[in-house]
């Protein structure tokens, strides 16, 4: 896998750097279908990170703005929201 500490190691110029700079974070909105389980990364009011969840859609953007990141709705597994649904963008999930 590429990543940054080789990136600065082999090119002293940056070209590499900003190339690296320039992948997605991650690559979960190709592969997070509904119906997989994942985990949280970002904490929220009563949803500690690290909180398992079940996805269930993905919902509609609404207005004429696309940053690139999607909307999904999802089962908490966990914690004192069990049962409940929220909305995460793909950036706050990790596929398990």
């Amino acid at each position: 896998m590429y990543d940054q500490q080789m990136a600065m190691d082999s090119d002293s110029s940056g070209i590499r750097l900003h190339l690296w700079s320039q992948l997605p974070s991650n690559f979960v909105g190709d592969v997070m279908n509904a119906g997989n389980l994942v985990m949280i990364k970002r904490a929220a009011i009563g949803v500690p990170s690290g909180s398992i969840a079940l996805c269930l859609k993905c919902e509609k953007k609404r207005g004429d703005y696309d940053n690139g990141h999607s909307i999904w709705c999802v089962l908490l597994m966990n914690g004192k929201l069990r049962g409940q649904h929220r909305r995460y963008l793909d950036i706050d999930l990790e596929v398990l």
